[in-house]
């Protein structure tokens, strides 16, 4: 008998959320979640400005510590939405 084996498909992040509190993301997952060109991940990275863990020669990143790089990127709104000129 000849088994179909079908090649490894990650499931959707949403689903990988559900399974596991914290999974773990590639860089180039990161940088899709992010919004960002995954240069910009491997640089923070070599420069130790994010938590990243080294499984062998490859870089992961937690999904928590994309959503705190969101969070600490946040910048309050320090306008009203309207201004005078549309009031």
């Amino acid at each position: 008998m000849s088994s179909s084996s079908k090649p490894y498909q990650q499931p959707p992040l949403h689903e990988m959320r559900r399974l596991n509190e914290d999974p773990v993301l590639t860089l180039e997952q990161g940088a899709v979640y992010l919004n960002v060109r995954p240069s910009l991940l491997r640089d923070m990275h070599k420069q130790r400005r994010i938590s990243t863990i080294k499984v062998g020669d490859l870089v992961r990143i937690r999904l928590s510590e994309c959503e705190r790089i969101l969070r600490e990127g946040a910048r309050p709104a320090t306008k009203p939405i309207l201004s005078d000129r549309f009031a």
